[in-house]
C-alpha cells in the first residue's frame, strides 16, 4: 500500500509544443520522467522539476508510423521505446551532452546564507545536459498492446495473443515469442497436473508488469483475469507457468506452476 506525502506539485507545460498528455512514465529510480504527447516527448528531472530535453516528430513520422501511445525505459536510463498507433515501436537513445559541464546553475543573490546553500545543492547536484535523437523504428505484427522492460530485454504484448521479446536495438527473433494459447494455467501450484492451455486464442495481455522480487510478469488479460508468468527455464525458448482467476466468484487465484519442468518455487 502507498501513502501520499506532501501537496502535489503542479507545473505548465508549453501549450504550443505540448498539446494533450498521452502518458507520464518515471524511471525506476523516480529521479526522471517521461512526458508523452501525440507526436512529442519530452523527459523530465523530478528534483527539481525541470525540463531536460524535448523531442518533436516531423509531420511525416507521425503520417508513416503513427502517433505516440505509450513509453517503456531501459533500465540504465541510455533507451527509451514508444509505440505507436500504427504498430510500431520507435527506439530514442538518450545520452548525456559533454559539449556543456551542466545544464542549469544557481545564481541566487538574496542572501549570502541562501546563497551559500544554493550554491551547495548544485556543485552536489548538477543537473545533466541530455540529447535524445532516434535510433530506429520496427513495425510489430498484431499491433502493440503494451510493454515491459524485464532486465536487458523489451517485452512486447501484441493484439494476436503474442509476448514478444525485442533487443533494445530493435532485433528480435521468432524462437524468444511466447503463445498465450501455449502456456499451462492452474489454480493451485500443488495441482500442476491439471494445468491447462487457454482455450481461447483471442486472448491477449491487456497489460503486465515485470516484478523483479519474483522473477516475472504481472499481467492482465483481455477477457478480465490475471495471471502470473514465471519463466521456469533460463534458455529459449522459455517454458513458462502461469496463474489465473477462475470463472467462479468463489474461487480464489493461488500461484500457478508448470506441468513440466522445474518448480517455479526453485526459480523465481
Amino acid at each position: 500500500m502507498y501513502f501520499l506525502l506532501g501537496w502535489p506539485r503542479v507545473f505548465r507545460l508549453d501549450t504550443e509544443l505540448s498539446p494533450a498528455i498521452i502518458s507520464v512514465t518515471s524511471f525506476k529510480d523516480k529521479r526522471f520522467f517521461a512526458i508523452l504527447t501525440k507526436d512529442g516527448i519530452s523527459i523530465w528531472l523530478s528534483k527539481p522539476t525541470l525540463q531536460l530535453v524535448y523531442h518533436q516528430r516531423s509531420e511525416n513520422s507521425v503520417t508513416l508510423l503513427g502517433e505516440n501511445v505509450c513509453a517503456e525505459w531501459k533500465d540504465d536510463s541510455s533507451r527509451m521505446a514508444i509505440s505507436t498507433s500504427r504498430g510500431y515501436i520507435i527506439f530514442f537513445q538518450l545520452e548525456r551532452d559533454l559539449s556543456v559541464s551542466h545544464l542549469f546553475h544557481c545564481a541566487d543573490q538574496r542572501s549570502s546564507k541562501k546563497k551559500e546553500s544554493s550554491e551547495l545543492f548544485f556543485v552536489n547536484h548538477r543537473i545533466p545536459a541530455i540529447r535524445m535523437k532516434q535510433d530506429c523504428a520496427i513495425r510489430i505484427s498484431g499491433g502493440v498492446q503494451c510493454m515491459s522492460q524485464v532486465r536487458d530485454d523489451l517485452f512486447v504484448s501484441c493484439g494476436d495473443g503474442i509476448i514478444r521479446k525485442l533487443s533494445w536495438d530493435g532485433s528480435t527473433s521468432e524462437k524468444n515469442n511466447i503463445a498465450i494459447s501455449s502456456l499451462p494455467f492452474c489454480l493451485d501450484l500443488d495441482d500442476q497436473p491439471r494445468a491447462t492451455l487457454y482455450r481461447n486464442k483471442s486472448v491477449f495481455v491487456r497489460q503486465m508488469q515485470f516484478c523483479p522480487l519474483m522473477g516475472g510478469l504481472a499481467l492482465v488479460l483481455s477477457d478480465g483475469r490475471a495471471a502470473f508468468l514465471i519463466p521456469s527455464s533460463t534458455s529459449p525458448p522459455p517454458s513458462c507457468a502461469s496463474t489465473t482467476s477462475s470463472d467462479g466468484p468463489s474461487q480464489r487465484s493461488s500461484p500457478v506452476g508448470s506441468p513440466t519442468g522445474p518448480s517455479p518455487r526453485d526459480t523465481c
